[in-house]
């Protein structure tokens, strides 16, 4: 394996700035785990053998903020793929593996999910588990949500569970809180954007909600098993 990864002095960020390769051996895991926010600009791929990946932000208790944002792909070749964080001094709560990451900044998602970027795992199960406490007192939005996925976007467990919990709503409630939404994607002209398992295995679990709007939690979570 090759890797390169930087954090900025006193801020509790990690940055993935060069390509992560594993290349040879056996079945392997790489966590990073962060006080804050990680970003993964450079792929982390495997060609041999699993390669569990775990991406964990606030894990930092007294901070309100900390969240994943993949702007490069990421391919495991059958190891799981766990993206989310410890929540901060929100919540200790975990989902299909992982606790919640938070907004990585004021007006940001708490997982992002970049342009024409593709997370593969080879039959390996993906989560995706972000939490934003952002308020929003204009349009209706997703930008600074849970979860966020920009167009072009892949997300192919190839027959694992695919496991998305986008929340919303802050800590308290009203028109600012819940025009933001728990999980959004990006819509643009001539772009698709996919989310997959297999035809024969597999599961497509979405949980998105806003915590403070109590008719949006009411049948919040979508299964589908077995589709693409």
């Amino acid at each position: 394996m090759t890797a390169f990864i930087s954090q900025h002095a006193g801020s509790g960020d990690i940055t993935v700035s060069s390509a992560i390769a594993k290349t040879s051996g056996g079945n392997a895991t790489l966590t990073l785990r962060a006080d804050r926010s990680i970003y993964v600009n450079s792929a982390i791929t495997s060609t041999i053998g699993q390669l569990g990946i775990t991406l964990s932000a606030a894990n930092n208790a007294s901070s309100a903020l900390g969240g994943v944002s993949v702007a490069a792909n990421l391919a495991s070749n059958g190891g799981r793929i766990l993206i989310g964080g410890a929540g901060g001094n929100k919540t200790s709560a975990t989902s299909y593996g992982i606790g919640y990451a938070l907004n990585t900044a004021s007006g940001a998602p708490a997982v992002q999910i970049g342009r024409n970027v593709s997370i593969t795992s080879g039959g390996g199960d993906i989560t995706l588990n972000g939490r934003s406490t952002a308020t929003n007192s204009g349009s209706y939005s997703a930008t600074e949500g849970g979860i966020y996925v920009l167009s072009g976007a892949t997300v192919d467990t190839g027959g694992g569970t695919l496991y998305m919990s986008g929340v919303s709503g802050g800590p308290g409630s009203g028109t600012n809180y819940d025009k933001v939404f728990g999980f959004g994607v990006e819509a643009n002209s001539g772009t698709v954007t996919t989310f997959k398992t297999s035809s024969t295995t597999g599961a497509i679990v979405v949980d998105a909600q806003n915590l403070a709007d109590p008719e949006a939690i009411a049948g919040a979570e979508i299964t589908v098993a077995g589709k693409t």
